[in-house]
């Protein structure tokens, strides 16, 4: 079975730059914070491989400031990148893996900043 890797980032340009060190990688942009957005990735996903047997949501941003230098944009924007974006990419890709029948896996990742 041919295996590939689905690379997304808002930045398409990272994700261009990852997917040229994989054997075999498809490039998307995707804004982890629009649940729309998820949905429509997931979906294209499986209408263009007919499956989703892992998701992983590696999404993530800090400035690592002083907890007391924080601005509260600054607080919110990381809220919805690094909580709201891992929500709604694993429940989009949860509802798919459900209607599909797939026993598949989701992983989440944080860095030390979580």
């Amino acid at each position: 079975m041919a295996i590939t890797l689905v690379v997304t980032d808002l930045d398409i340009d990272s994700a261009q730059s990852v997917a040229s060190t994989l054997a075999s990688a498809q490039v998307l942009a995707l804004d982890v914070t629009d649940p729309v957005a998820c949905d429509e990735i997931v979906r294209q996903v499986v209408d263009e491989h007919g499956r989703l047997d892992v998701w992983v949501s590696n999404a993530g941003i800090s400035k690592m400031q002083r907890f007391i230098d924080i601005a509260p944009e600054e607080l919110v924007r990381n809220f919805e990148v690094n909580t709201y974006g891992v929500f709604y990419c694993g429940q989009s890709a949860a509802r798919a893996m459900i209607a599909l029948g797939t026993r598949g896996c989701i992983v989440n990742t944080a860095s030390m900043a979580a």
